[in-house]
């Protein structure tokens, strides 16, 4: 299943997400502006299986849903060795937020 982002930005070519790059945006947007580290990611993407899976999951996902986010509204930070950082634009909405 994808899920469409509605955005001001782009309202006729919405951008697909898949369930995981969905999960991993919620995740980030979650602590907007702060650091969410890589360890935190890992579980709550992975759950107990995350070690088995490797850094190189999260990347790769981080990787993919930066071409999906990029020039619209969102933007993925990378703090070396620690985590990752989202900030969105204003008007940026998702699926899973209330538009009221």
């Amino acid at each position: 299943m994808m899920v469409a982002l509605r955005s001001p930005f782009w309202p006729d070519a919405p951008n697909l997400l898949t369930p995981r790059e969905q999960d991993l945006l919620q995740i980030l947007l979650e602590s907007e502006g702060w650091l969410v580290a890589m360890e935190r990611i890992h579980a709550r993407l992975f759950g107990m299986c995350s070690e088995a899976r490797g850094d190189s999951a999260v990347t790769d996902l981080i990787w993919r849903l930066r071409g999906k986010t990029r020039n619209r509204g969102v933007v993925i930070t990378t703090v070396r060795g620690r985590g990752y950082m989202a900030q969105r634009d204003d008007g940026v909405m998702f699926p899973w937020e209330d538009a009221a």
